[in-house]
């Protein structure tokens, strides 16, 4: 029995090709985004289980209550001191996390830039368990300058040779012994380290500055009783001023397999949650969408089938066969449609890999877990499919089909069709809308965080110090060439030099104070647009000591309204020469801060240099430099980026999900046109002879085309007035994360709407027009 219901399924298929291919394509689609999703939150929420006893791993957050600002740096010493303190501690390690900053790196005749490097105290390999292959957890970190570095750098210094006690040149500066070698972590750590450098555990330190992280390995289900010890421990050891409320003060135990969907603790503020619970409801969106298809088509042709179900039955077939009979052939559907998704899905993969800058090669569908979802899924997607329409085809007794009772509950049908159409592209238009307000965004972002000038800005890290020490020199040699426009120095954009927590007691608002340092020209080179007195000038002793500029919010905090010179005092103690426009140094998830621009030339300020090139002259200002650059014989490799590459990276998530998101949204409007290209020639088919008749009484083409096509674009249009609300509030609680904004103005949703009426339009006027220009003696003939 079972078999021949495959066989009488599989004649339904090939006997009405176009209902197969578009029930069976928007399966596939639809199966296909649905599966590379669920790869997506799988690697997403995977983070560090790689690591043996990673759930005792924890990581100190320093909590200020009075502010809400939430701190990953922690005071120095705070881990070997936690570790004296407490039994509870099993190791305490102190780490400066991969750094984006490239080394380079020297061994023999082999240099090159590698990023990835961080510091770390002596026991980071007892907290963060590494397989190693050369040397061992135990001893590779026991020297003061040791270095542990991963296979496939290893690889690229070494060959396939035993690196151990080979030494390294790091930034011409650095000679380290490799004293071990790791497996490569892998793309779901928040570790993701290609070099490892010892450094030593300081003494502990003022607790006003916070420097690197603190991660502790604790003793099994200790960490509450940990955590309830913190606050006697921060009254007995915190070292703030004698001033500070420490009732304000907290510290927060952070679980290690958090810290990649909390970077801020569950305390703070935006987490990579948001964007896995979008994407999972995107996909579940788009299955909707492919199922919706289904139900629509299958209850269409529901009509056309009756005399078989009513022959069936008068033969002695049970309800529960027809249901059978249904579901069979609904589930060779869907075997088909799963069979072709995971095709796609494969092909979709590396894609897929490359927009999110992941690697997803070892998630795999082959395993228990993976197995288990597919099946799930292929059960859930059959039920939603196909129960509907089995029970409702089977409901029909033989005496209401060939008596033609069956029309009365046709037309309730034909309502509930109307009403999926309607679900389908409300759920299509909001996935669009998503998509557009998205894009939107993040072009505000780009556009207005530096004047939209910052593709124009060279940024170049001199490791040498050649360039730096002879800045003057290098800047008039490269102002002879008219491709250059200025040349500078500074901290770079987001990472100030120096930041202090302003207290209520000293400007009766709390804030953070920001400054920052670089060369005269600094501001001038980022195309900064000064608003009251003057940029610092090399021709003014004081602009080098005693002058600073303020940008908007920082003459506000201090009530300087017009900078005429007036002296600030603390915590500036300076002059105020000038007063700048406030711009996006840091994310446009915070308030721009308030912040002080002086000359400063010590520590890494100087090694930053900035290079504004003329617009259209960039090529031709990359050669100049890069010639200019080599005249100095610096002995590094010419390296360089630009400002708005380096500003982009901190947006990575978001630009990645908004180009995520305009592909979930053609493959949405995909399935949902080809549903409804269904849906329009089976209503064509249906009205033939009333359009035969029409057309004998004097109806034109395009009076044909009006009325087979309104009553699709009303659907549209009422899927429009649902999507709306659904968009607006769901990209109003996405915005709420961004200090800057767009506006959510009317004209982009009445845009989508009429580019997606359009689009249904065009779908269903192919079938309109074809019925309308058939020739009525054909349709009429048989009357």
């Amino acid at each position: 029995m079972f078999l021949n219901y495959i066989k009488i399924a599989w004649r339904n298929l090939a006997r009405n090709k176009g209902y197969a291919f578009i029930n069976i394509a928007g399966l596939a689609v639809a199966l296909a985004v649905f599966m590379v999703i669920i790869f997506y939150i799988r690697h997403e929420t995977s983070y560090e289980e790689h690591l043996p006893e990673s759930d005792q791993v924890y990581r100190v957050l320093m909590h200020y209550t009075d502010s809400g600002n939430i701190f990953s740096g922690t005071p120095m010493g705070l881990a070997g001191h936690l570790e004296e303190t407490y039994p509870e501690v099993l190791f305490g390690v102190k780490t400066l996390p991969p750094s984006s900053m490239q080394y380079l790196f020297e061994y023999g005749d082999r240099q090159f830039y590698e990023e990835g490097v961080m510091t770390a105290t002596q026991d980071f390999f007892q907290v963060f368990s590494h397989t190693f292959l050369y040397g061992s957890a135990e001893r590779s970190f026991s020297q003061p300058d040791a270095m542990v570095i991963t296979e496939s750098l290893a690889r690229r210094l070494f060959g396939e040779e035993n690196p151990i006690g080979e030494t390294v040149s790091l930034n011409k500066r650095m000679e380290r012994p490799v004293t071990g070698v790791v497996e490569d972590p892998p793309s779901n750590t928040h570790m993701g380290f290609k070099a490892v450098m010892r450094t030593e555990e300081s003494e502990m330190g003022s607790w006003q500055y916070h420097t690197a992280p603190t991660y502790l390995k604790l003793s099994e289900n200790s960490a509450a009783e940990l955590e309830r010890k913190f606050p006697d421990y921060i009254r007995t050891y915190a070292k703030y001023r004698e001033d500070t409320d420490l009732s304000t003060r907290r510290m927060v135990l952070q679980p290690l397999s958090e810290i990649y969907l909390y970077p801020e603790g569950r305390q703070g503020g935006s987490d990579k949650m948001t964007y896995i619970r979008i994407f999972f409801a995107v996909a579940l969106l788009i299955l909707l969408i492919a199922c919706v298809n289904y139900i629509n088509q299958a209850t269409a042709r529901a009509m056309e089938r009756t005399r078989e179900i009513g022959v069936r039955k008068s033969v002695g077939a049970s309800r529960f066969q027809v249901v059978q009979q249904v579901m069979v052939e609904t589930a060779l559907t869907c075997s088909i449609g799963f069979f072709l998704g995971l095709m796609l899905f494969e092909a979709l993969l590396p894609h897929i890999q490359q927009v999110l800058g992941l690697d997803l090669s070892a998630m795999s569908w082959l395993n228990l877990e993976g197995v288990l979802i597919l099946t799930a899924l292929f059960a859930g997607v059959t039920l939603m499919s196909g129960a509907y329409c089995a029970f409702y085809m089977s409901g029909f007794t033989p005496k209401q089909i060939f008596q033609g009772q069956f029309g009365v509950r046709g037309v309730s049908k034909a309502s509930l069709r109307r009403g999926l159409v309607v679900i389908q592209f409300a759920v299509s238009l909001v996935v669009i809308l998503a998509t557009v307000l998205i894009s939107r965004q993040m072009t505000y972002i780009q556009e207005n965080r530096m004047d939209g000038e910052d593709e124009q800005i060279l940024m170049i890290t001199d490791r040498s110090n050649a360039v730096s020490d002879q800045f003057d020199t290098f800047r008039q040699e490269l102002l002879r060439n008219t491709s250059v426009e200025q040349v500078a120095f500074g901290n770079m954009l987001g990472q100030p030099g120096m930041y202090m927590q302003l207290e209520e007691n000293e400007l009766d608002v709390p804030s953070r104070l920001y400054w920052i340092e670089g060369s005269h020209s600094y501001l001038e080179t980022l195309g900064t647009d000064l608003i009251s007195g003057r940029f610092l000038s090399r021709d003014i002793d004081g602009d080098s000591t005693d002058n600073v500029l303020l940008n908007e919010s920082a003459a506000r905090l201090f009530g300087v309204e017009e900078a005429r010179g007036q002296f600030v005092e603390k915590p500036v103690n300076a002059h105020v020469v000038g007063i700048v426009e406030d711009f996006h140094a840091q994310t446009f998830y915070e308030r721009i801060t308030p912040t002080v621009f002086r000359y400063g030339e010590e520590g890494l300020a100087k090694r930053n240099l900035f290079i504004r090139l003329p617009e259209g002259q960039i090529s031709e200002g990359l050669r100049q430099v890069r010639e200019t650059w080599d005249s100095f014989q610096t002995g590094y490799p010419f390296d360089y980026t630009f400002l708005d590459q380096e500003l982009d990276s901190r947006y990575r998530a978001e630009l990645r999900m908004a180009s995520v998101f305009k592909g979930f949204a053609g493959f949405s409007i995909i399935i949902s046109c080809l549903g409804l290209f269904g849906l329009a020639a089976f209503s064509a088919r249906r009205r033939t002879k009333e359009i035969g008749i029409r057309k004998v009484l004097g109806a034109t083409v395009s009076n044909i085309v009006a009325l087979l096509s309104r009553e699709f674009l009303l659907l549209v249009g009422l899927g429009f007035l649902v999507a709306v609300p659904i968009a607006y509030y769901g990209v109003s609680r996405w915005l709420q994360d961004f200090a800057y904004r767009i506006d959510l103005g009317a004209w982009t949703f009445v845009a989508v709407g009429a580019a997606v009426l359009l689009i249904a339009l065009l779908t269903v006027s192919g079938q309109s027009i074809r019925a309308a220009r058939a020739n009525p003696a054909d349709s009429l003939r048989t009357e």
